[in-house]
Order: C-alpha cells, then structure tokens, then sequence
C-alpha cells in the first residue's frame, strides 16, 4: 500500500478474496477433471453390455428353445428368462412350487408349468443341458454386474456433475457430458443444442431428404419427456434443454448447487404446460 498501488485496506482484502476464490475454483475444477475422465468409460461400457445382454439373452432363448420353445412366449423379460434357465433346467423341473420360489406370479407360475408339461419341444441330453445352465449363470452375473455399474457412474455423476444429475438423472446426465466430448464443452452449448445433442443422425436424414427436422436428441429418455403429449414434446423439450444448460454450467464454472431448484421449476413449467389448453386452430381468424 505504500508504494500506491491499494489506496485501502479493505482493497487488500477484498483482492485477496478474490484470489481466493479463483484458486479455489482451479482446484475443484482440477478435481473434477480428474474424475470426469471416467464417465465416458463408464458410459461406453454400460452400452456394450446392454449390447452384449441382448445377444446372449437371444442365445439363450434360441437355444434353449429347442427344448421348451413355449417359455421364450410366456416370459418377456430376459433376466427372468435367464433365472429359470439357470435355477431349473429341464423343463420337468418347471413345477409351480418351484417356479413360485423364484418369485414368478401364482398365475404366471401355472400357465408356465402346464405349458412345460405339455410341450413340444425336444430333449437335453446332460451336456447339453449343463452348457445352457452356465450360459444363464454367466448372464445372471453380467446382469448384477451391469447394476453395480449403474450404482458407481451415479456416483460418479453426483460428484462431477450433482445439478446436471438432479435435474436430467444420472444416467442421462452422464450420457450427455459422454456425447458432449466433456462436462466444460456441454456448459458452453447453446440449450438449442443440448436438446438435439445426441439427434445428430436424424438431423442429417432430415436435412438430406428435406424431412422434419427431430425435436430432441437424447433427452427424449427423460421421464418428462416421452411421458409428456407428442404435441407438446417439443416445447418440453425446449424448458428441458433451457434448466439443462444452466445445471452443466454450474456444476463446471461455479459450484454453486442450484439443481434441486431447478427440476422445482422445471417440473411446476412443465406442469403449466400441459394445462395450457392448446388454441383451437382457425381461432385466430377475424370473425
């Protein structure tokens, strides 16, 4: 201060806050560089297990269809699929006692036992049989697996990106930093963009055959979006994108913790939304 350059003391104090703070700011934003390099590895993996999920769960069923092709009818999901399979075996073993104990409804449990009583399918011989059980314990395990992952990359979301992940979900939060090349690059998208980020093939298609262009890219897998009326779906998406752009940026240039305000007001707009009686058409026409 003597050689002139703060004319007061509380200057002094207030620079050094200032510094402070930006220091501060370096250091989280080191921090969460350092975890944010994980999402996209997570995400990556997540999705070639879904991938591979679906392969061998058809595996299973085409295989294992030869010898009880009624159950791949009677059973939609995969992992259940894959829990009998594993459990039971032979579909002599396929009694409602059993089946019950395995937590299969009381009705759905009958059909399928009266149904492996009556089957047309063909015989297993044992090590037939053994090769299709370790294809469904090894599938049962990649489903686990697949549930401990999901739990780590929320996680993982909630530190590197806790507004993002309040108000689009963790699973799709992590999506869009994954597609975004970055948590900084998605904080500096326009909300136009982050809407159709993940659409970018349908835009294509769209501009090349002169088509409609999409009105949402990956945030069509938020609840509040494909639950909501198709006609509405695009300005949804729009209020969606907008509280979107301003959690990313947030979460990578302040730190300020805004996300559970933001899904209040996006879910009360949202709701104002659909209440809004839509005008008539020919409404506007001077009578």
């Amino acid at each position: 201060m003597e050689l002139g350059v703060l004319q007061d003391p509380s200057e002094l104090h207030l620079l050094s806050h200032r510094v402070s703070e930006l220091l501060t700011r370096r250091l989280v934003s080191a921090a969460l560089a350092e975890r944010e390099i994980h999402v996209p590895q997570a995400v990556h993996l997540l999705a070639n297990l879904d991938k591979a999920l679906n392969a061998f769960s058809s595996n299973l069923r085409e295989w294992y269809g030869v010898h009880f092709p009624e159950l791949g009818r009677l059973v939609a999901d995969h992992e259940t699929y894959a829990k009998l399979v594993a459990h039971l075996g032979e579909r002599a073993n396929f009694v409602e006692e059993r089946l019950r104990e395995l937590d299969i409804p009381a009705e759905g449990a009958g059909e399928i036992s009266s149904s492996a009583r009556s089957s047309l399918g063909g015989p297993l011989q044992d090590i037939d049989l053994d090769s299709l059980e370790e294809l469904a314990r090894n599938l049962l395990a990649l489903y686990e697996y697949r549930r401990r992952l999901e739990g780590y990359l929320s996680s993982l979301m909630e530190e590197v990106a806790p507004n993002l992940s309040r108000v689009a979900g963790p699973m799709l939060a992590a999506k869009l930093v994954e597609r975004a090349g970055g948590l900084r690059r998605l904080a500096m998208m326009p909300s136009s963009k982050i809407q159709l980020l993940g659409a970018e093939k349908a835009m294509f298609r769209a501009l090349k055959r002169g088509a409609r262009m999409p009105k949402h890219g990956l945030i069509f897998q938020h609840p509040h979006i494909h639950r909501t009326p198709r006609a509405l779906r695009g300005k949804a998406a729009r209020l969606l994108a907008s509280k979107l752009a301003i959690a990313a940026r947030a979460d990578a240039l302040t730190g300020a913790r805004i996300g559970d305000r933001l899904r209040e007001e996006l879910e009360e707009e949202l709701r104002s939304l659909r209440e809004t009686p839509s005008p008539r058409r020919g409404s506007n026409r001077p009578s």
